[in-house]
């Protein structure tokens, strides 16, 4: 596991002379994942509209709500793999779909309940839904991980049969460096209402078309998607 960093200036201990000012205490992931700031989620102008099946009868589809904190946390940089979820003994089976040698494709056909126990043998949990959106866009007003303008199937996975290999469209990625939150596979989130868990599929997958798909284009209507998991961060210490 990754420990976490102390950003200083060169000082052997720390301080808070002029010279040498207190060091930076930043929390830390688990190796292979990215570390999420706490920061407010703006609900962006169509969020309502393409969450509406998830939101309670009460909720007004056109009055956007306030900016939702999300507290600091850690998601997986890339989602899991097929090697991945097949290393899982604890997982339900799914059909494997990559040639023989290739592990870079991301695991599909998940139902919630695999995707959940994938997760939860690695000793992480699902995203929740505004943790996933989050990762994508941060606090700006932005439909893409890249900004609002599409991008042509060479520089993001969609428009096509198949899923690309994980992280081979280097624009697909978040500004805390998440890849694929816009095209491969869709993934499957968390959402709590009123105490109850709402399984949620985001995301766009490979098939969507390139010009028209953002990150909350995808119903929790879907049956069966990818994953990528989420963990608090690692305990600070000096």
């Amino acid at each position: 596991m990754a420990s976490a960093l102390i950003v200083a200036c060169g000082c052997a201990r720390p301080s808070a002379t002029p010279d040498c000012p207190a060091p930076v205490l930043q929390p830390a992931c688990p190796n292979g994942m990215a570390f999420i700031p706490g920061g407010y989620l703006r609900d962006f102008e169509h969020w309502r509209v393409v969450n509406a099946d998830l939101l309670p009868p009460e909720s007004d589809p056109v009055v956007p709500p306030p900016p939702r904190y999300v507290p600091a946390f850690c998601l997986d940089q890339y989602e899991a793999s097929e090697r991945d979820y097949r290393a899982c003994v604890s997982c339900p089976s799914v059909a494997a779909r990559e040639p023989p040698g290739n592990a870079g494709l991301p695991v599909g056909g998940l139902s919630h309940d695999a995707a959940r126990a994938f997760c939860v043998s690695r000793d992480k949990r699902l995203p929740r839904l505004d943790e996933w959106l989050f990762a994508a866009v941060g606090e700006s007003d932005w439909t893409n991980p890249w900004g609002t303008s599409p991008l042509p199937e060479g520089l993001v996975c969609r428009g096509r049969l198949a899923p690309c290999a994980r992280g081979t469209r280097p624009r697909d990625q978040s500004p805390f460096g998440v890849f694929d939150l816009g095209g491969g596979v869709p993934e499957w989130t968390e959402l709590s209402e009123n105490g109850q868990v709402i399984p949620a599929v985001r995301g766009p997958g490979c098939t969507d078309s390139p010009m028209a798909a953002t990150i909350g284009n995808v119903s929790s209507t879907l049956a069966a998607a990818g994953v990528r998991c989420a963990a608090l961060p690692l305990p600070s210490t000096m």
